[in-house]
């Protein structure tokens, strides 16, 4: 191999692991928080974060208490930055799925039809690295 081909083969060695770093270093915040209609907690359901920039979703399960905590694949928390916010019905297991449980889809009065859509709702999160303050959804 000639010099020429090492240093440009060095080089990319390096390129691959500063960008595999880049990951891990990414600056995460907490997100979590609790989903109401008209003042009840929600007992099901899903939060959707939108990045607007990067067109990236991420999805947190809202428990039976209403509550939520937002983990991506690698931790808990969010990364940084601004998100555009909706809440969605549960996702329904069809046939063929695995599921146990009814297949049925209910209607979800509970979750109007604005807040089903982050372009749409009005609910907007800014996140910051660290621990950030709970986010109430109080859906009307």
């Amino acid at each position: 191999m000639s010099r020429g081909n090492v240093g440009r083969v060095a080089g990319l060695g390096l390129l691959l692991l500063a960008l595999a770093g880049c990951g891990k270093n990414a600056e995460y915040g907490s997100v979590w928080g609790r989903v109401t209609f008209r003042g009840e907690p929600l007992s099901e359901g899903i939060v959707v974060f939108f990045e607007p920039e990067l067109h990236v979703y991420h999805t947190a399960k809202i428990r039976p208490d209403g509550s939520f905590v937002a983990k991506m694949a690698d931790g808990p928390g969010l990364i940084a930055g601004y998100y555009q916010v909706a809440v969605k019905p549960p996702v329904v297991e069809g046939p063929g799925s695995g599921s146990l449980g009814p297949t049925t889809v209910r209607d979800h009065t509970n979750i109007p039809a604005k807040y089903r859509d982050p372009k749409t709702s009005g609910l907007t999160l800014s996140v910051q690295e660290g621990d950030n303050p709970p986010f109430y959804i109080d859906m009307k």
